[in-house]
């Protein structure tokens, strides 16, 4: 009987589901708006006040939204004085009225946004326009730019992008080198999967890039399917890109919009599939990876609707993962 018992207890170890963890239970401040969720009446209010709409799109236990909603609250005197805040549930079922002749739900506002990662912020001019957006986590030193590009209604002459790059900021970050890095110039005739990282010396992340993020093995793993290639997004150094243009690494990340750093672009096949440029800790990055790696965007209608799969795939393998880790 007890070798029956030890020999039942293996067995259920052994099919027992793993778990997610890292996840940190947030609640939004008092002070972000109470909103109907009808954002034409919202954007008139804030244009009253001389404000713009914050659209906060987060998820319930998302551990970056946690950080986020910590940040913003910290400075909440900044944010409220030049900003209405409107929480958002990517997975909610609320119903919005984005004007007077389109109505949908919380769920469907974030797939109509392409939502990717959590917190994603939507900033609203008085035409109810989105002027900037910021996709992931963002320190408060380098959100406090978007939030200055808006409040100085800057996007009415140049996007985000462009703004941040003639900012005068400390360039204190020093390169840092890495084995796996390769001095390709002409990436279109790379067909294979291509990671190409925007680095900068006012990047703020990079050196946690490097350290943490790229020393870690799940990320090591994934990315070991990629041609990888870093640029110093301010390089005049030229190029030819993916789709065959030649042109400075200058004007390429132009091109491309990069106003965080790093930046990972993410291809395969010439074209680009994914990108993070917003702070993500190793599960979701290493995710990310495999998604654009293994051509998933074929199989799944979205990154998301794949990292859903992927975790109950992982935990009925009885693997634990660690979203905040």
């Amino acid at each position: 009987m007890k070798k029956f018992l030890i020999l039942c207890f293996i067995s259920l170890s052994l099919f027992a589901d793993g778990k997610v963890v890292g996840g940190i239970l947030h609640e939004m401040p008092d002070w972000f708006k109470q909103s109907f969720l009808e954002i034409e009446e919202d954007i008139a209010e804030a244009t009253a006040d001389n404000k713009h709409i914050m659209l906060f799109l987060h998820l319930n236990e998302c551990p970056y939204c946690s950080t986020m909603v910590d940040d913003l609250d910290e400075n909440k005197q900044r944010v409220s004085r030049d900003f209405d805040v409107i929480a958002i549930n990517i997975k909610g079922d609320k119903e919005i009225e984005m004007n007077e002749m389109e109505t949908l739900s919380e769920r469907e506002m974030a797939t109509m946004l392409g939502v990717k990662y959590t917190p994603t912020i939507v900033f609203l001019s008085k035409n109810n326009e989105i002027v900037a957006r910021t996709n992931g986590y963002r320190k408060p030193q380098d959100f406090a730019k978007v939030m200055d590009f808006v409040k100085g209604k800057y996007y009415l002459k140049t996007n985000f992008a462009e703004y941040k790059s003639n900012l005068q900021v400390a360039a204190n970050y020093e390169f840092i080198a890495n084995d796996n890095f390769k001095n390709i110039t002409d990436l279109s005739k790379i067909k294979t999967p291509l990671a190409i990282i925007f680095e900068g010396k006012d990047c703020i992340d990079c050196e946690y890039f490097h350290t943490t993020t790229l020393k870690n093995d799940l990320i090591k793993k994934e990315f070991s399917a990629y041609n990888i290639v870093r640029f110093d997004a301010s390089s005049d150094k030229e190029i030819i890109s993916p789709s065959g243009e030649k042109m400075s690494i200058k004007d390429f990340a132009k091109k491309l919009q990069i106003a965080y750093k790093p930046s990972v672009i993410l291809f395969n096949n010439n074209e680009e599939k994914l990108r993070i440029d917003g702070f993500l800790y190793s599960w979701h990055f290493s995710e990310a990876l495999r998604f654009v790696a293994k051509n998933l965007a074929e199989k799944f209608a979205s990154y998301g609707q794949y990292l859903g799969f992927r975790q109950q795939e992982l935990t009925k393998q009885g693997i634990d993962i660690n979203i905040a880790n």
